[in-house]
């Protein structure tokens, strides 16, 4: 897998060796993910079974300035037959423009040489920068799940959001 290059960061194939980081990252924003952060062993191991997967790519984040990671960036559910796949980044350190600019990287990666038709995702209803952020990307809101996770001892609402090739093209580099 090819390292993909934004403006200001690059996005490298995630490794082994990226699995304190990443832990670390998962734990700091636990309340938003779906899934409980994982152990580094764990990680480790799912890094390994990713070598022969075919229906995810994933990237860590890195700042061009100084080289640092940042956070991750991926598509999971990837179908070649029906050109679909989800959506995923997270930011774990302060990284101002980073967020932005690894996710139109994905997607220029996503709607060109993957060949992808429509990339969509999955957040909570109230992650509000998460939902800012996926709007200036151009995805559109599609709908909501009412009480669809179990989250925090309660049951929240996901918002599911879009984009489509065809709103896509010409996907602006970032600033």
């Amino acid at each position: 897998m090819a390292w993909l290059e934004g403006t200001h960061v690059y996005l490298r194939p995630i490794e082994e060796d990226d699995a304190e980081a990443v832990v670390r990252w998962r734990t700091a924003a636990a309340a938003w993910l779906f899934e409980p952060p994982p152990t580094t062993a764990s990680h480790r191991a799912w890094v390994r079974a990713l070598a022969s997967r075919d229906d995810r790519v994933e990237y860590v984040v890195v700042r061009r300035a100084d080289q640092r990671p940042v956070g991750t960036a991926g598509l999971a559910s990837l179908s070649r037959l029906h050109r679909r796949a989800e959506f995923g980044i997270l930011i774990g350190e302060p990284a101002p423009g980073a967020a932005e600019d690894a996710g139109r990287t994905l997607l220029r990666q996503a709607f060109g040489p993957l060949g992808l038709d429509r990339v969509y995702l999955q957040t909570f209803a109230d992650n509000v920068r998460a939902l800012r952020l996926f709007l200036r990307l151009g995805f559109r809101e599609e709908g909501l799940l009412r009480r669809h996770a179990a989250a925090g001892g309660g049951r929240r609402d996901v918002r599911i959001m879009g984009l489509l090739r065809s709103e896509a093209d010409g996907l602006p580099p970032t600033a």
